[in-house]
């Protein structure tokens, strides 16, 4: 069974995938592109591709790490905090990606290793110290 929190960053999360999809699409269309990037000449769906790569290539562990959270009984604030920085993160740099905002990408980043680090460590901890069992 899905913890409801997870469950809804999980809702969430695929609605930024179908929409940085849906972007990726139409710069192929737009640059008559079917296949990859057009050997990076195209530089609004190379920026496209990656700013859905990038989240494609984070979201999953990022997920778990908020399920075993969940699961292991953290007050739902905490839950609600952890998953909405994911969404948050991910979302800010799709967008600095897209954009070119590198300020944006850098604070979006950080947020995503942050929670990384602190996800993973909370896990382990709990696995080590309390709940592991």
């Amino acid at each position: 069974m899905i913890p409801p929190i997870t469950g809804l960053y999980i809702g969430l999360s695929a609605l930024l995938m179908l929409t940085l999809a849906a972007l990726v699409v139409r710069q192929r269309l737009a640059h008559n592109v079917f296949l990859g990037d057009g050997d990076g000449a195209v530089e609004p769906l190379r920026r496209a591709g990656r700013a859905f790569g990038n989240t494609a290539e984070y979201i999953p562990i990022l997920l778990l790490l908020l399920a075993a959270i969940e699961s292991a009984g953290a007050p739902a604030w905490v839950a609600h905090l952890f998953g909405a920085a994911i969404v948050i993160s991910r979302l800010g740099l799709a967008v600095a990606l897209s954009s070119g905002n590198g300020r944006l990408r850098q604070i979006s980043m950080l947020t995503t290793f942050v929670i990384l680090a602190f996800g993973g460590l909370g896990v382990i901890g709990h696995s080590m110290i309390g709940g592991g069992g």
